[in-house]
């Protein structure tokens, strides 16, 4: 039995179209698994921020780190943040303090901040022992009286080879935050949250203390909730050996010494 010409080319022409399409498919498969694991992230600055070295994080939009404030003068030196503005009343004696990131908020003509402190602490520390501290510190604070503050396991999906395992704890009550109402600054109780993330992975040199603090009056400004971009950043973490040496993303290597001898010779 022959097959007409014609029935054959349309077959050919179904199946090519056929190829067509599920190649067009896989594409746009793919180009929306791109797309939802990058969303996350468009509400952080695309480059990573140096904590200390060997210590890297993306931030969320509009952070800057309080220890590259502006001179408020021209040829006058940088301005230091006020000490109680850098750290949580409750943990400002916790050592291994590194800095503190920030952006400002207008609420009803008042500016309030949205901080991130962060700690680097010795893996020779035993975390039930800095947990504990923590706890304790909270509990005294008059701005926790009324909770009942408790560590929770967290995991997540890192993105730069940190931390898989986190603990968190959740504080909320009225805190003491710095707000400015017509150029004037002042420290002022109102309703907030502190959110602390302690990298809880075994086998690695440091420990990394993620302190997020904002006023509730901030919450409905952010692009997503605030708990969302706690994690988000901490999937960004990247924690190197200590000593590595290896330089921060964009930085240059540093320079081979000149003029040095042959070990041959």
């Amino acid at each position: 039995m022959r097959v007409p010409g014609l029935l054959l080319i349309g077959l050919g022409l179904g199946t090519t179209a056929g190829c067509f399409v599920g190649g067009y498919d896989a594409q746009y498969a793919e180009a929306i698994k791109a797309f939802e694991e990058s969303a996350p992230f468009a509400v952080l600055r695309p480059e990573a921020a140096v904590v200390e070295p060997g210590i890297r994080l993306r931030l969320p939009e509009g952070f800057a780190s309080l220890s590259d404030q502006p001179a408020a003068d021209a040829g006058q030196p940088a301005e230091k943040p006020d000490p109680s503005r850098l750290r949580p009343p409750f943990l400002r004696d916790l050592p291994d303090y590194q800095q503190t990131f920030e952006r400002r908020f207008s609420v009803a003509g008042t500016e309030f901040p949205y901080s991130l402190a962060v700690w680097a602490i010795p893996a020779a520390k035993p975390r039930q022992a800095i947990e504990g501290a923590i706890l304790q510190a909270a509990r005294a604070d008059e701005s926790f009286a009324d909770t009942k503050p408790a560590w929770e396991d967290r995991a997540i999906v890192p993105i730069a080879g940190g931390p898989a395992a986190w603990r968190v704890l959740s504080l909320d009550g009225p805190q003491i935050f710095e707000t400015v109402l017509a150029g004037s600054e002042a420290y002022q109780r109102h309703p907030g949250l502190c959110e602390l993330w302690l990298s809880a992975d075994p086998d690695r040199e440091r420990q990394l203390l993620l302190v997020w603090r904002y006023p509730e009056s901030v919450a409905p400004l952010l692009a997503i909730p605030p708990a969302e971009i706690a994690a988000t950043v901490a999937r960004t973490v990247t924690i190197e050996p200590a000593g590595d040496g290896a330089p921060a993303d964009g930085a240059e290597p540093a320079a081979e010494p000149e003029n040095q001898p042959d070990p041959e010779e």
